[in-house]
C-alpha cells in the first residue's frame, strides 16, 4: 500500500471506512491503558504507555503486503514527540507510519465521514472539498485555524460539518495525529505494546506557594494524561528523589461529557488513579489532568536545623548586647564553642545537595536561605564574642579563629555553587 508516494495522492474509501471504526469505537477493541509517568529531570517526565487491545479482525483491520494490519494505538496533539519509543512485549521495536502516511490515514478517514454524511442521492463529494479535507488533515498546530475557518468557502460543506461524526473528526485531525503501527495478526489476537516519550513541564500547573514552600501544606503538581479513548485507563506516577506523595491523587475532567468512575490511592513513592468509563464516542473524548500533593522527604530536618541555627543566632546576640554574661562564663567559652562551630558545618549540609531534583530546592527554599543567614552571622557574632572575652591563650583565640573563616568559607562555597546551578531563581 505504501510502496511509492503516488499511493498517498488520492483518498482511500476503504482504508478510511475501516480504520475510522478503529479510532470511533476504540473502546470496542482497546481494553486498557497503563499510563506510568517517571521523572527524569527538574521539569521533565518519562510517560510509559502500555496498551492492551484485541488485534482488529480482516473485518476491520486494513491488510497490507504480507497479511500484517494497520492500527490506530493513541491519538496525540500536532507536536513534535521528544524520545519516543514503541515497542512489542518482547522488547522490540515495532514500525509506525510517516508523518505524510498518517496525514493520508487521517485524509481518507475524513473522506469517508463526509461521504457517509451526504444525503440520499446527493452527487459525489468535488474534487475541491475533497482537497479541502486534506488541507484540514495536513495543517499545522500554526494553520489549524484558518484551515477550519476556510472551510465556510464551500456552501455544502458547512451544512455536512453540522454532522456530528464529521465535525468530531474535523476537530480531531485538524488538531491532533494518529499513532499508527503495524500488526502481523499471526504473532496472536491479543496484543499488549508499549509507547514511551518525554513530556516537558515547564508549561504545566505546579503551585509553589509560600505555605507549601514552608512545608505548612503540600506542593500540588497537576499532569495531563494521555486521551481517555479506552474503557479502563490506569495512571501512576512515581515520586522525584527527595520528595513523597501527601495524598491520594485529585483527577480532573476538563472536556467530554463521558460518564466515568474514580479509583485513586498513594504511598510515599507511588500514587495512582484508576479510570473506568461507561461509554465513548468520537465526540465526547474526555481530556483529563491528575494532581498530586508532595512534601519534601527531609522537610522536618532541614526545617529543625534551620530553628536550630536561627535559636543559636539569638543567643549569640544576646551575649553581644550583655558581654557581661559572656564574661562570667569564660571558664565554658570554649566548650560552648565547640559545639555551636560544629553546628555551624552541620548546617551547611543543608544548603545544597549535588543532583538534588528542583522541586526539592523550592519547597525548601526558605529554610536553606536561613540557614545561609545562620551561617553568615553565627562566626561573625563568635568572632565579637573572642575579642570580647578575655583569653590568655593567645595561640587558642587564632585557632577559633581559623575555625571560624574556615566555616565561613564553607558555607560561602556552597551558596556560590547553589547560585550556579540557579535553582533558587528559577521559576518551576
Amino acid at each position: 500500500m505504501f510502496e511509492h508516494d503516488k499511493a498517498l495522492e488520492n483518498a482511500d474509501q476503504d482504508v478510511g471506512i475501516a480504520l475510522g471504526f478503529l479510532v470511533v469505537d476504540s473502546n470496542l477493541w482497546i481494553h486498557r491503558k497503563v499510563d506510568a509517568l517517571i521523572f527524569t529531570g527538574d521539569m521533565r517526565l518519562r510517560r510509559q504507555v502500555s496498551v492492551d487491545f484485541q488485534v482488529p479482525s480482516a473485518e476491520y483491520g486494513v491488510a497490507l503486503a504480507g497479511n500484517s494490519v494497520m492500527v490506530p494505538l493513541a491519538t496525540f496533539e500536532k507536536d513534535l514527540l521528544l524520545g519516543f519509543d514503541l515497542r512489542d512485549e518482547a522488547g522490540a521495536s515495532m514500525p509506525v507510519l510517516t508523518t505524510a502516511q498518517n496525514v493520508w490515514v487521517a485524509w481518507s478517514i475524513l473522506v469517508a465521514m463526509a461521504n457517509a454524511a451526504l444525503d440520499d442521492g446527493a452527487s459525489p463529494l468535488t474534487e475541491e472539498e475533497v482537497q479541502a479535507l486534506r488541507a484540514v488533515a495536513s495543517a499545522s498546530r500554526d494553520e489549524v485555524d484558518n484551515v477550519l475557518a476556510s472551510l465556510a468557502d464551500h456552501a455544502r460543506m458547512q451544512s455536512l460539518v453540522q454532522n456530528p461524526l464529521l465535525y468530531a473528526g474535523i476537530s480531531t485531525f485538524a488538531a491532533n495525529f494518529l499513532l499508527i503501527t503495524i500488526i502481523d495478526p499471526a504473532a496472536g489476537p491479543r496484543r499488549v505494546v508499549k509507547y514511551s516519550y518525554d513530556v516537558d513541564l515547564s508549561d504545566q500547573t505546579q503551585d509553589f506557594s509560600w505555605r507549601a514552600r514552608l512545608g505548612l501544606v503540600p506542593a500540588t503538581v497537576d499532569i495531563e494524561m494521555s486521551r481517555l479513548d479506552c474503557r479502563s485507563h490506569h495512571v501512576e506516577v512515581r515520586s522525584p528523589l527527595g520528595l513523597q506523595f501527601a495524598n491520594d491523587p485529585e483527577v480532573s475532567v476538563s472536556s467530554g461529557s463521558t460518564p466515568m468512575t474514580f479509583r485513586t490511592g498513594h504511598n510515599a513513592a507511588v500514587a495512582h488513579a484508576h479510570i473506568e468509563t461507561s461509554e465513548y464516542s468520537l465526540s465526547q473524548v474526555p481530556s483529563a489532568s491528575v494532581g498530586f500533593g508532595l512534601f519534601a522527604t527531609d522537610h522536618g530536618l532541614v526545617r529543625a536545623a534551620a530553628l536550630l541555627g536561627l535559636l543559636v543566632v539569638l543567643i549569640l546576640v544576646g551575649a553581644l548586647i550583655w558581654p557581661e554574661s559572656l564574661v562570667r562564663a569564660r571558664s565554658s567559652a570554649d566548650a560552648a564553642a565547640a559545639p555551636i562551630l560544629a553546628l555551624i558545618g552541620v548546617f551547611t549540609l543543608f544548603v545544597v545537595r549535588p543532583g538534588e531534583h528542583q522541586f526539592v530546592a523550592h519547597l525548601l527554599v526558605p529554610y536553606r536561605l536561613l540557614v545561609v543567614f545562620v551561617g553568615v552571622v553565627v562566626p561573625f557574632a563568635m568572632a565579637v564574642s573572642l575579642i570580647l572575652v578575655p583569653l590568655s591563650d593567645h595561640a587558642l583565640v587564632w585557632t577559633w579563629f581559623g575555625l571560624l573563616i574556615g566555616s565561613e568559607v564553607a558555607v560561602a562555597i556552597l551558596w556560590l555553587v547553589w547560585l550556579r546551578a540557579s535553582k533558587l531563581w528559577r521559576t518551576p
